[in-house]
């Protein structure tokens, strides 16, 4: 990653026991990066790499499936547009898709978290709190309408988790509530939409860098465990965590 230049806001998704796909922004070429990972015990193998010459910030990747991967983040420009690309892993190849533009300005934060294999979430702020849900077909993203899980302006990092087939978690400080930390549901609302669930305060006190994680087994029927948002890392097996790199 990054040899002789910054690797800033990384972000590494498992696609399935031995090969994760890890993005970030390359301070050295001022470009999205993004490499394949291939594992071997505890060995680390760097495989094929893909670039943008987009300058970005808040890289958030999940897998979707053993070839398949989103990747979002903040364009680094005047106007901070919210982005997501396919990323497809071939033998030897590594490729990003057509960039999806799911907020024009303003954006920040982002977080994305796979459903199923075609399926994703992502949450960030612009003026509030915001998650729409992404479809994928072959290498194209497609998103519906956003639905605001808090209307005030969001403080800190946005964490998402998906749980299942049609809900995910996600969790947040609140700047308009003393910072306290809170969490809620986010659930598919018709084909394209999401609904928004109650709010549990999760610390009623001064709250940084929240990050959740589902616990079920719930990629067995696609082989790839949800990953991770800005600054997470999901591990090389068969169920979702998150962990926070310090």
């Amino acid at each position: 990653m990054a040899a002789g230049g910054a690797a800033d806001y990384p972000s590494v998704a498992a696609l399935n026991a031995s090969v994760a796909v890890v993005c970030w922004d390359d301070g050295g070429t001022a470009a999205l990066r993004c490499q394949v990972l291939e594992v071997s015990g505890m060995d680390v193998v760097a495989g094929a790499a893909a670039a943008s010459s987009l300058v970005v910030k808040d890289v958030s990747m999940c897998g979707l499936d053993e070839s398949t991967a989103i990747v979002c983040y903040v364009a680094d420009a005047s106007s901070d547009a919210g982005v997501c690309n396919v990323l497809t892993v071939g033998a030897t190849t590594l490729s990003l898709g057509a960039s999806h533009t799911f907020e024009s300005n303003s954006a920040a934060y982002t977080s994305v978290s796979a459903l199923d294999s075609t399926h994703a979430v992502v949450c960030y702020k612009d003026n509030s709190g915001k998650c729409e849900l992404l479809t994928v077909s072959g290498t194209t993203l497609s998103s519906g309408s956003s639905v605001n899980f808090y209307s005030y302006s969001i403080y800190s990092t946005i964490s998402v988790a998906g749980l299942d087939a049609t809900r995910a978690i996600v969790c947040y400080t609140k700047s308009s509530h003393s910072y306290h930390g809170a969490c809620r549901v986010v659930s598919r609302s018709g084909s394209t939409g999401l609904s928004s669930g109650t709010e549990t305060s999760v610390n009623p006190a001064t709250t940084y860098d929240l990050s959740v994680a589902a616990l079920c087994d719930m990629f067995s029927r696609s082989g790839a465990p949800v990953a991770s948002g800005p600054l997470h890392v999901s591990p090389l097996r068969e169920r979702s965590r998150r962990v926070r790199l310090e």
